[in-house]
């Protein structure tokens, strides 16, 4: 039997990246390792372009493939999300760690904890792991730096003011040395992530608002260019919370869109979309008016 030849010879993937500092060249780098791959284990014929910065919120690469019976050319383009994310994550540890903890407390106090652990207790176990990670790093430059104030105190046999500033200094460095490790396990990453998205979910005004416009009104021209057989949304991550926005003011743009041209497809991969639900202050739809998408869609 003879398969039967794809009607999709033009794509345009919109991909928005998850709260990823690594940016357009990261992941331009982790595709062009995997393009490799790819055509290692299926054996078609392919062309990868190279990565094109087109503004701060705009990058793109193109992408050949062929087989037997098929030719697909996409237009593989990028939001970019990593000046806001580094900006965030740039901030002082005295900002981060009590946005942090305030996060964690409101999941409990609000019983966020509770709904997503009885909707998908395995993603509860993810926020609860990066939880956990951010006290367990806490918590030991607290002990170390007790156990040094008291040493000094009961067997230096300093005063009270020498061995608390002791302990404090201790305490500070067993926090800093363990800043590498922080990074590593992405615990820095994960909880400078959620206040901001958590915020953004209530439809507050966020640093987010405007690439979301922005991306919206390119896929909007796209559709209306008709330049393509189909048009793919993808968002990764916590992108499965913002991809979902970009559409939603898309279709306020244009409620019209997809009823004519290229067919419109929106992809979430690891959504982390639960979390960001299923806080009681979470609204319908997370765009910047609340507005929510036709039903339709």
């Amino acid at each position: 039997m003879t398969a039967s030849v794809s009607a999709t010879r033009r794509r345009h993937v919109f991909y928005v990246e998850g709260y990823d500092p690594r940016g357009a060249e990261g992941y331009y780098d982790i595709f062009r390792r995997s393009w490799k791959r790819c055509g290692g284990v299926w054996h078609f014929k392919g062309e990868l372009g190279e990565l094109e910065l087109d503004s701060d919120l705009i990058a793109h690469w193109d992408v050949k493939a062929a087989g037997p019976n098929w030719r697909v050319a996409t237009r593989y383009e990028f939001l970019r999300l990593e000046g806001v994310i580094r900006a965030n994550m740039a901030e002082s540890m005295w900002r981060q760690l009590p946005r942090a903890i305030a996060w964690a407390a409101d999941d409990l106090i609000t019983g966020t904890t509770a709904r997503i652990f009885r909707a998908a207790w395995r993603f509860e176990l993810h926020l609860l792991y990066f939880q956990m990670l951010l006290l367990l790093w806490l918590a030991l430059p607290l002990a170390g730096g007790w156990l040094a104030a008291l040493a000094a105190a009961r067997l230096g046999g300093l005063p009270g003011p020498a061995a608390i500033a002791i302990g404090g200094g201790i305490g500070i460095a067993c926090f800093l040395a363990l800043r590498p490790l922080a990074d590593r396990w992405q615990v820095v990453q994960i909880n400078n992530c959620w206040p901001y998205l958590r915020e953004f979910a209530r439809g507050h005004a966020s640093a987010f608002d405007a690439p979301i416009d922005c991306y919206a009104a390119r896929i909007v021209a796209a559709a209306r260019g008709n330049e393509s057989d189909e048009i793919v949304v993808v968002g990764h991550s916590a992108a499965g919370v913002t991809a979902c926005a970009v559409m939603a003011r898309a279709f306020e743009l244009d409620p019209d869109m997809g009823r004519c041209g290229p067919k419109i497809v929106l992809l979430t991969l690891g959504s982390v979309m639960p979390a960001a639900a299923l806080h009681p202050t979470a609204q319908k739809c997370v765009t910047r008016s609340g507005a929510s998408p036709p039903s339709r869609r």
